[in-house]
């Protein structure tokens, strides 16, 4: 899986593979230098044994707040090996200006099987121009109502207006 070790001691962001935890084989741009916890399966490791459980009965994913794609690909990895399909909707404004690390790896032969859509929106209690709600968002996709579904949300303070 690993071409050349030595880009795990890159200074840029590279395709990397996380190599331990709940989303070990998962196919993520990061900065090594600055991802370490990310890439050992150590970020946030206090879920990890948690994620592993409730990923297997999963099928649906929002990752609302998707940064580097971390989430989103780490749960399309989890759900993959175990020969399952998903659907994995992910939030992030700044894709709107484009963010090619966030949505190039999709395109992988490792995720398929694993449907991504892209939504570059915030997400809160309204809907306008540049924000979106849960509400909306699973109304509009009748297909995934009624499914095993794990909601991520990390928007750094304003988690509680996503939840309204």
């Amino acid at each position: 899986m690993i071409n050349n070790p030595l880009v795990y001691f890159s200074n840029q962001t590279v395709l990397l593979y996380i190599l331990a935890g709940p989303f070990q084989g998962a196919a993520v741009y990061l900065n090594p230098r600055h991802s370490k916890r990310h890439i050992f399966g150590l970020y946030e490791d206090v879920l990890n044994p948690w994620l592993k459980s409730v990923l297997q009965d999963v099928n649906v994913v929002y990752d609302v707040g998707a940064s580097n794609g971390y989430f989103t690909y780490g749960c399309a990895q989890a759900i993959k090996s175990q020969n399952k399909t998903a659907k994995i909707v992910s939030f992030e404004p700044g894709l709107a200006h484009g963010l090619p690390h966030l949505t190039t790896p999709a395109t992988l032969s490792q995720y398929s099987g694993i449907e991504f859509e892209f939504i570059p929106l915030l997400v809160g209690a309204s809907c306008n121009e540049t924000m979106t709600s849960l509400n909306k968002i699973y109304l509009e996709r009748p297909q995934l109502q009624n499914q095993n579904t794990l909601i991520k949300v990390d928007v750094e303070g304003a988690e509680l207006e996503v939840l309204e």
